[in-house]
């Protein structure tokens, strides 16, 4: 295992991830609020947050983060084509 794992780091050195992508449940406001404004606006990467909510209504949430964030939000639609440096 720990060979599997030491090959996985050598690989994220050479080939650095595109996607930082983050799971959450509705209650995740907080911690969201915590783990989002310190990213820095020259990140290269796409970070995707999931949290699941209603399906028939938008989420407030990109709203609420923007002015918080150094990065862009925005709230995901169909055929969404994924930005470097956005939420």
């Amino acid at each position: 295992m720990n060979e599997a794992i030491a090959a996985l780091a050598d690989d994220l050195r050479r080939r650095p991830p595109r996607v930082l992508a983050i799971g959450a449940s509705a209650g995740a406001v907080e911690a969201l609020g915590a783990l989002l404004p310190p990213l820095p606006r020259a990140l290269q990467l796409f970070a995707a947050v999931v949290v699941h909510g209603p399906a028939d209504r938008r989420s407030a949430r990109p709203e609420l983060f923007a002015p918080r964030c150094a990065l862009p939000t925005r709230e995901a639609e169909d055929k969404l084509v994924p930005t470097p440096g956005t939420v």
